[in-house]
């Protein structure tokens, strides 16, 4: 199985009133640490997704490998909730996702999509 822990924007957690905007950052970094029960600990292909109550900001395209992904769209709006999901396309085994240390479920036929937010 595939698990995604430590998911973080900029190096703080997503909890709470941290899915509002909580950095100044123009292009902010999402980040997570994988680990596999096979041991090749990679996310294999993955999308993120930012959107407001409204409309979809920014969509990061399907990325391969790796453990973060930049923002490169337009500034994110201030004191506005935010929505942002992780695609998983391709992982070899199921996924779980934990956001905060609780678990946001396991899923075991791809696409494996994720809301980040607890």
């Amino acid at each position: 199985m595939l698990k995604l822990t430590s998911i973080l924007l900029d190096g703080a957690a997503l909890s709470g009133e941290a899915r509002r905007r909580i950095t100044r950052s123009l292009a902010p970094v999402f980040g997570w640490r994988a680990e596999s029960d096979r041991g090749d600990n990679r996310t294999a292909r993955y999308r993120v997704t930012v959107s407001d109550i409204n409309s979809l900001l920014w969509d990061s395209g399907t990325q391969s490998g790796g453990e973060s992904c930049r923002y490169s769209g337009r500034a994110l709006p201030e004191f506005t909730e935010l929505y942002v999901h992780v695609e998983i396309t391709d992982a070899y085994e199921g996924v779980e996702v934990f956001v905060n240390g609780q678990s946001a479920g396991v899923q075991v036929v791809p696409p494996f999509r994720y809301d980040l937010r607890d």
